[in-house]
């Protein structure tokens, strides 16, 4: 059973929806899916409900067709990304940190050879 995969369309890599692709490192489509989960804890919404004419519910192919920035820029996140420390003002913010919006942009990157791979590999987050 080592050889098998199993994967939800909503959830699944770019590498995935597109038939003759060869072999996939199995990592780093389990990364872009743990992506897919953190995006929907962000927004608030699973990803099917937030299908639109392009997309049906797969961030994958949103992305393939819009772009990383403008799937951190969707109407559903409803909080905004603060700026990378430090901050020029002292003053309280309410929203997501930067390392997070770093952290789910290595995630969700939409190039397997560039996506982070939670278990084998570090990050920075700054």
């Amino acid at each position: 059973a080592d050889d098998c995969m199993y994967n939800n369309e909503v959830y699944a890599p770019p590498e995935l929806l597109e038939p003759g692709q060869g072999s996939v490192d199995e990592e780093k489509v389990d990364a872009f899916g743990l992506g897919c989960i953190l995006f929907e804890l962000i927004s608030c919404s699973r990803l099917k409900d937030l299908s639109d004419s392009h997309s049906d519910g797969c961030l994958a192919e949103f992305i393939t067709e819009s772009g990383l920035r403008a799937a951190l820029a969707l109407p559903c996140i409803t909080l905004p990304w603060l700026p990378a420390p430090p901050c020029d003002s002292m003053a309280p913010y309410i929203g997501y940190s930067h390392s997070l919006k770093i952290l789910l942009t290595h995630l969700i990157e939409p190039l397997p050879t560039l996506r982070w791979n939670p278990w084998s590999s570090s990050v920075h987050l700054d």
